[in-house]
């Protein structure tokens, strides 16, 4: 296997990446993965079909460009229809740097970007802009306290209330 050598300052996306993929049947309904996504409290999931076989993804911005804002029925609406294919899914190496990731996210406008290793339909993981948070937190230095704030804010897990009138 050809592992990059890196020094120990530079982290490498096998080491930020998140390896919970929630999967589910690509002919189920919108209503199913938006169930699913918010009982497994995550943002994107891989659509599947016979035999495991990796078909897309779909994230939180796919339901809601390609469904709410067309005021489609999340129960009669197919995923299919709202999937990115795996033809046009834009991955990252694991051994690549999150720096790397970083770019390639913010170079084709992308949050979650989907983690390979040697072929390219093969998917271990995913990473995502939480993810960067999370490690951005965890090698932040004690000293700036300001920054480990906002930081904790975005990691957190739970998703933010309603907005409250303020009196």
């Amino acid at each position: 296997m050809n592992e990059r050598k890196v020094s120990e300052d530079v982290a490498l996306v096998a080491n930020v990446m998140s390896r919970k993929l929630i999967k589910i049947d690509a002919n189920g309904s919108a209503l199913q993965v938006a169930k699913k996504m918010s009982e497994n409290k995550v943002s994107s999931v891989i659509l599947t079909s016979n035999h495991d076989k990796i078909e897309g993804i779909i994230t939180e911005r796919d339901l809601v460009r390609k469904m709410c804002a067309k005021d489609a029925l999340p129960s009669k609406t197919p995923l299919i229809s709202l999937l990115t294919k795996l033809s046009s899914i834009i991955t990252i190496d694991k051994n690549s740097t999150v720096e790397e990731a970083a770019y390639v996210m913010l170079k084709n406008g992308v949050r979650h970007l989907p983690v390979t290793e040697g072929n390219r339909k093969d998917i271990i993981g995913i990473i995502t802009t939480t993810d960067f948070a999370k490690y951005l937190e965890r090698t932040l230095e004690s000293s700036d306290s300001q920054s480990s704030l906002l930081l904790q804010a975005l990691c957190t897990e739970e998703e933010p209330t309603e907005e409250r009138d303020i009196p």
